[in-house]
């Protein structure tokens, strides 16, 4: 019985190794999930303090932002970080300086994704 009982362990811990050099042998890449983002959450966390969609409040109204800023990453980059931008871009300056040099909060933590969400918000609260 004891041979028995030595050839099980062995067998099982053979068994155990194979299957845990397969799982963490896997070269796919992995992908992360990022669940999808709460636009009006997010815009009454990030947004609502300085800006309402149709009326002007510290910072601009943000109704038809789409018109004003046609390029997509430099508004991105606008909400990471306003100031960097306004060294290079003549309307960002404009706006900061229309708006009594109100220095806009930088939001490096958002992502890509969180920001289109507030943006799609404030498209639909536009119509």
């Amino acid at each position: 019985m004891p041979k028995i009982k030595y050839m099980f362990l062995k067998y099982s811990a053979a068994l155990i190794a194979i299957i845990l050099l397969a799982a963490c042998g896997n070269d796919k890449p992995t992908m992360k999930y990022e669940a999808p983002a709460d636009g009006l959450s997010l815009f009454k966390t990030n947004c609502s303090s300085c800006h309402l969609v149709k009326a002007k409040l510290v910072g601009p109204a943000l109704a038809g932002f789409n018109e004003r800023w046609p390029d997509k990453k430099k508004l991105h980059d606008y909400i990471h970080n306003s100031q960097e931008v306004i060294k290079t871009d003549a309307y960002a300056k404009s706006v900061f300086e229309a708006n009594n040099k109100v220095i806009m909060t930088p939001f490096p933590n958002l992502t890509d994704t969180q920001i289109d969400a507030i943006l799609k918000y404030i498209e639909e609260e536009s119509k």
